[in-house]
């Protein structure tokens, strides 16, 4: 009887002695921020179906619909941040992007870009990025750090604001496209640079 005895307690104590330490790693592992993948890539095609899409209807001719450029965008900028501002966890915790997370970084860019380049958001976007960039800054000196989705909308938006001066660079000496968008603020647009570069019989 002793030996089956001391073969149960020595079950039970090994019993014990693993729950605590597979419930830590399980609770560890459900407290890790996940990135979002299904809501960005939602976010990604359904943006460029409605908003890239349409313009190049209108430029083939297809498709005369209106924008309401800026305010129609706004909500949609509002609503990026108050996302951001809920995308930190603690700064312990190392974050990092996943694999997806860059594949979509290349699209999600180029999609700001035309939005501030055809929709002439620049300023909506820039004071985006100035308000997350401060929450960042406040954010650290809680302790906290952006997590998977807090760096993807910061690289995003930091490739966006590279492809618009690489954009506004190669078109900085257009003097037509200057009288076409006079000011301080000189974004073209793709459709303006489309029209005159590529439909010169237009212009005849």
């Amino acid at each position: 009887m002793q030996p089956s005895t001391r073969r149960r307690q020595n079950s039970a104590l090994e019993a014990a002695t693993f729950m605590p330490a597979a419930s830590a790693g399980t609770e560890a592992a459900l407290s890790k921020p996940r990135f979002q993948l299904d809501l960005w890539l939602c976010f990604t095609v359904q943006n460029w179906l409605l908003d890239v899409g349409r313009p190049v209807a209108m430029v083939t001719g297809r498709s005369p619909l209106k924008s309401s450029l800026s305010c129609r965008y706004l909500p949609l900028f509002l609503v990026l941040f108050l996302f951001f501002s809920g995308c930190f966890s603690h700064g312990k915790q190392e974050a990092k992007m996943p694999a997806a997370a860059w594949m979509l970084l290349v699209p999600t860019a180029a999609y700001y870009w035309y939005l501030i380049t055809e929709g002439q958001t620049f300023i909506l976007f820039i004071f985006t990025f100035f308000a997350m960039t401060a929450t960042v800054m406040r954010q650290r000196r809680r302790g906290m750090v952006p997590d998977a989705d807090g760096l993807f909308m910061l690289y995003s938006f930091s490739a966006a604001l590279f492809l618009v001066a690489v954009w506004v660079a190669c078109l900085w000496s257009d003097g037509v496209l200057r009288k076409k968008h006079p000011g301080l603020i000189y974004v073209p647009q793709p459709r303006a640079v489309c029209t005159l570069h590529l439909q010169p019989e237009a212009h005849a």
